[in-house]
């Protein structure tokens, strides 16, 4: 039993760490899309201050370069989001294909006010992990003083009284002891 809470525990975990992996890669995803534009808007800048005369075309290069090497970091953080929402979804158990939408706003858990020494009890009592693998200790201990009472001497006495004969008359008595 405490195994297979354990167990559920990991899947749980698992599946809270793919979901943040998810929102982590599209908040980057998102990044990229805004430095993009920024770079798109610095284009247009320089673009346009050449057209008047006032930057020399190394200037617009240099824009050009920072959209191109923007929209490569795009499309890779895209990509990456992506991915990310597939191993989530594989994560959870949804069909290939399914569309889902990621909640961003995550709810407020409070900060623990226990000290790390109750917090530490607790988990002592509580963590199924812990308690699973005392549980084997136990069983493993036991296993070993069986199999070394196996090789003690053992003393066994069997002891047998009744009677014999075709009539209870007739009936003698009979014993048997062995040691």
């Amino acid at each position: 039993d405490l195994s297979t809470k354990s167990a559920r525990d990991v899947v749980v975990l698992v599946a809270a760490n793919a979901y943040l992996q998810a929102l982590a890669a599209a908040a980057r995803a998102d990044s990229a899309q805004a430095q993009l534009r920024t770079a798109e808007a610095l284009f247009s800048q320089a673009t346009n201050l050449k057209a008047g005369g006032l930057v020399a075309g190394i200037d617009v290069l240099r824009a050009e370069l920072q959209v191109s090497t923007q929209r490569q970091r795009t499309t890779a953080a895209t990509n990456s989001a992506d991915k990310a929402r597939l191993q989530l979804a594989r994560v959870i158990g949804l069909p290939a294909g399914q569309a889902f939408t990621l909640v961003e706003e995550l709810p407020n858990v409070p900060t623990p006010t226990m000290s790390l020494e109750a917090a530490i009890d607790q988990a002592l009592k509580t963590r199924p992990d812990y308690l699973a693998a005392l549980e084997r200790v136990r069983a493993a201990e036991s296993s070993r003083q069986a199999v070394s009472s196996e090789a003690l001497p053992a003393v066994r006495v069997n002891a047998d009284y009744g009677a014999i004969g075709l009539t209870p008359a007739s009936a003698e008595r009979t014993y048997a002891i062995s040691g």
